[in-house]
């Protein structure tokens, strides 16, 4: 993958997301790419990643807004 920017980044609780724009190899239309964190004692507990194009983006429904 080409160089990445990182957009944006919230947390909210124990869940912690980071949104980046990545260049594809070759060239062509930035990519975003999402990760998603649940954190435990200061540390990733778990991990989930996804980018447009990607299954999540297919018809999944978006995750629940933030409490």
């Amino acid at each position: 993958p080409g160089p990445s920017k990182v957009i944006t980044g919230r947390a909210s609780g124990d869940m912690v997301v980071r949104i980046n724009s990545r260049e594809p190899p070759g060239g062509g239309e930035p990519m975003l790419v999402f990760n998603l964190f649940r954190m435990q004692n200061g540390k990733i507990a778990e991990h989930w990643d996804g980018r447009n194009g990607s299954a999540m983006s297919a018809g999944a429904p978006p995750p629940p807004a933030p409490r």
